[in-house]
């Protein structure tokens, strides 16, 4: 039982990463890349300090269950770097 619901939560995860970066490489190539000065609204900016702030949370989580901090700091620098 335990194994089939791994293989299936596997699977979906796998979905979920292909439907991301099928957007993503749908997005550059129908409209850029987004490093542009026409896109950097107050929109944009509130939205990057809204995920910045929450993951402060996150690395507190993070710090708290690694058993090792330099584990614990290279998945906050990969989350804080790719979301």
């Amino acid at each position: 039982m335990a194994t089939s619901l791994v293989t299936v939560l596997r699977s979906l995860f796998a979905v979920l990463a292909s439907v991301m970066l099928i957007t993503l490489l749908y997005t550059i190539f129908t409209d850029g890349l987004p490093f542009r000065l026409d896109l950097l609204t107050p929109w944009m900016a509130a939205t990057l300090v809204d995920f910045y702030i929450n993951i402060v949370p996150i690395a507190a989580w993070f710090f708290y269950k690694e058993s090792n901090w330099i584990s614990a700091a290279l998945w906050i620098i990969l989350l804080a770097c790719f979301g």
